[in-house]
C-alpha cells in the first residue's frame, strides 16, 4: 500500500471507540515495542481511524528493518472529563448567545438559522457520550443528521439541549429520557 509516495503496511488493525474531540467513547493507546534504531515514534507511525477501526499505519522499510518489531495495544486509563462548564457557550455563525436566544424564542417553528453550542476549548476537554451525529424521530421516523460542533456538544454535556430539530417535520421536538429522539447509533434516547 503507498500513503503520500511512501510504501506502507498496517501494523495492527483493531475495532476500537475512541477518545477526544474527533472520537467516541473509550479507546486503545497504541504502545509501540521493540527497537526504534533512533527513529522517533512520530516518524514511524501514523494511527489512523477510518470509522470505528484503528489502523496503526508503519512505513515498510521501518517493518523490514527491524525499527518496528510488534505492537501492543493496552486499554486507556479511564479518567473522567472535568465536570461541564455550560458558561462556556458560542454560536455556530456567531450571533451573541442572547441575541439568539431572543430570536429563536420568537421563532418556534422551523430550523433556525443558528445554533448554540459549547466553545470548542469546553468540547476539547472530553466526552461523557460517544460523538454521534445523526437521530431518528420516533414519531415519523425520518433521520436527521447534524453538524459536527452540535453533536460534539451532545457528547459533552447530553442536557445541555432540551429540544432538537427534527429535518421533515420541519420542527424541534423535546429531547431527554421522555423525549422524542434515539440516536441512530444504539438507539438510547438523545439527551440522555
Amino acid at each position: 500500500m503507498t500513503i503520500d509516495g511512501k510504501r506502507v503496511c498496517i501494523v495492527i488493525e483493531q475495532d476500537v471507540r475512541r477518545d477526544g474531540p474527533d472520537g467516541e467513547g473509550t479507546g486503545f493507546n497504541v504502545f509501540l515495542e521493540g527497537h526504534r534504531k533512533g527513529v522517533s515514534a512520530e516518524e514511524m507511525t501514523t494511527a489512523e481511524f477510518w470509522g470505528s477501526r484503528l489502523f496503526l499505519i508503519v512505513q515498510e522499510a521501518l517493518r523490514q528493518s527491524g525499527a518496528v518489531q510488534h505492537v501492543t495495544k493496552k486499554p486507556a486509563p479511564d479518567v473522567a472529563p472535568p465536570p461541564v462548564d455550560r458558561s462556556q457557550q458560542t454560536t455556530l455563525h456567531g450571533t451573541p448567545v442572547d441575541e439568539l436566544r431572543e430570536k429563536q424564542a420568537a421563532q418556534p417553528t422551523g430550523m433556525h438559522d443558528d445554533y448554540i453550542v459549547l466553545t470548542a476549548a469546553e468540547r476539547a476537554k472530553g466526552f461523557v457520550r460517544p460523538v454521534r451525529r445523526s437521530y431518528k424521530h420516533e414519531k415519523c421516523g425520518a433521520v436527521t443528521t447534524m453538524g459536527r460542533e452540535l453533536a460534539e456538544t451532545y457528547a459533552r454535556d447530553p442536557k445541555f439541549y432540551n429540544a432538537t430539530y427534527c429535518c421533515k417535520c420541519g420542527a424541534h421536538f423535546p429531547v431527554g429520557a421522555d423525549g422524542e429522539f434515539v440516536w441512530v447509533d444504539g438507539g438510547s434516547k438523545v439527551g440522555t
